[in-house]
């Protein structure tokens, strides 16, 4: 009886996991194809803010993918 009683709120915290996933997903993709006022890509930008605060040495590695 117990077991039964806790699957209610586990199955709850389940679907609204999944349903943040999504929401999550779909806001990311949406934006994904906003282009940025400046024309930057995330390395450019990164290097930019290191740059300007003296971390010269500091090396960014850009990856493929999101």
């Amino acid at each position: 009886m117990y077991s039964n009683i806790m699957l209610i709120p586990i199955l709850l915290a389940f679907g609204l996991s999944l349903w943040a996933q999504f929401r999550v997903k779909g806001t990311f993709n949406k934006y994904t194809q906003v282009p940025n006022m400046y024309g930057l890509t995330g390395h450019d930008a990164a290097r930019r803010m290191l740059d300007a605060n003296g971390l010269y040495d500091i090396p960014i590695e850009p990856v493929r993918g999101r």
